[in-house]
């Protein structure tokens, strides 16, 4: 009599995971004189994230990451973007930015 209560396993071929692409560096911009802001994609403790956090130069040349920055699951990337936009249109209204950076021409 067979045991139909046993498992067999199949090699199933390896597929690109999220752990496998993330982190993804998308970009810096200038904080201030002595920092970087960096836009990156992570994974931490199975979430996946979209990170701004501030680096500085270290003695090495190299960046590192500094203290501060913001880190939200990537499902509110639709939200985030809507409200970045909506603070740079305020910020144009307003005449926060100069010309050349996004303000009236």
């Amino acid at each position: 009599m067979s045991d139909t209560s046993s498992k067999h396993h199949t090699k199933v071929p390896h597929m690109s995971t999220d752990d496998d692409r993330l982190p993804i560096h998308i970009g810096d911009f200038p904080a201030n004189s002595r920092e970087t802001a960096r836009v990156s994609l992570e994974k931490y403790k199975g979430y996946n994230l979209v990170c701004i956090g501030k680096w500085y130069v270290g003695e090495d040349g190299e960046l590192k990451p500094g203290r501060g920055g913001f880190k939200v699951q990537v499902r509110h990337l639709p939200v985030l973007k809507e409200l970045i936009n909506l603070a740079h249109a305020r910020a144009i209204e307003v005449d926060l930015l100069p010309d050349g950076e996004g303000g009236k021409r």
